[in-house]
């Protein structure tokens, strides 16, 4: 990936991986939400690699500017954050929609060691689920029956296989780094690469600077994300 400026109001990036997903799910989210993202000018791809031309976003990365906050200031950004949240988690997808790019196609998540460059897409959770473990499935290997280890994983495999409620739109990579400040006002929300229809415990957040360098205390960024926090 690269990061070029060919103006002073825009930036370009550049990723080797033949996809475009990512300015269009920047369009998506621009169309349907008050949520502040980039402006896509144009993207394309050229010489095997996807490019984006895109507006400027003028501020610095929480993960920048976190020190020099007020209270005030990180209280302010973390309400306008978690109204950002609920309207992602509010998209309502077409019905029968499964894992998939908001363009109906396949998605990226690095984090997955299968997925490289992408996979899906996929018809219903449940299929998702089988691609991860790879078509796993316990009846295939009787000779493991009285084993507890083996009974949990039997226990999660009857979960990933049971109902799922409808995939949601998510960011899929909402750190510190992809979340811009000017001030106490939120006025971007960059790398929209990961973003799709996921199923619902498959949302990603990220808390962390580097190695084990933690920016926000976790009951902290579950406040921010709306979660009920357990002392």
């Amino acid at each position: 990936m690269g990061l070029v400026s060919p103006s002073q109001n825009l930036s370009s990036s550049r990723k080797a991986h033949l996809s475009i997903s990512e300015a269009a799910a920047m369009q998506f989210v621009a169309a349907n939400t008050s949520i502040p993202v980039s402006t896509v000018h144009c993207s394309f791809v050229h010489k095997n690699r996807a490019h984006i031309v895109m507006q400027r976003i003028e501020g610095k990365s929480i993960a920048d500017a976190w020190r020099d906050l007020s209270d005030a200031d990180r209280s302010n950004i973390f309400a306008q954050l978690r109204c950002m949240f609920q309207e992602l988690r509010s998209l309502t997808p077409p019905p029968n929609t499964g894992i998939e790019s908001c363009i109906g196609g396949s998605l990226r998540d690095s984090r997955i060691p299968r997925s490289r460059p992408r996979f899906g897409l996929f018809k219903t959770v449940q299929d998702f689920h089988r691609w991860l473990r790879e078509d796993f499935q316990p009846e295939d290997h009787p000779d493991r029956a009285d084993d507890q280890d083996w009974k949990d994983i039997e226990e999660m495999i009857t979960k990933q296989d049971g109902s799922w409620p409808p995939p949601v739109f998510t960011h899929g990579d909402l750190n510190p780094f992809n979340i811009f400040v000017r001030g106490d006002q939120v006025v971007g929300i960059i790398d929209w690469e990961f973003a799709g229809l996921a199923r619902v415990a498959h949302r990603v957040t990220g808390r962390y600077l580097h190695g084990e360098d933690m920016l926000l205390p976790k009951p902290t960024w579950d406040m921010l994300q709306g979660k009920e926090v357990v002392p």
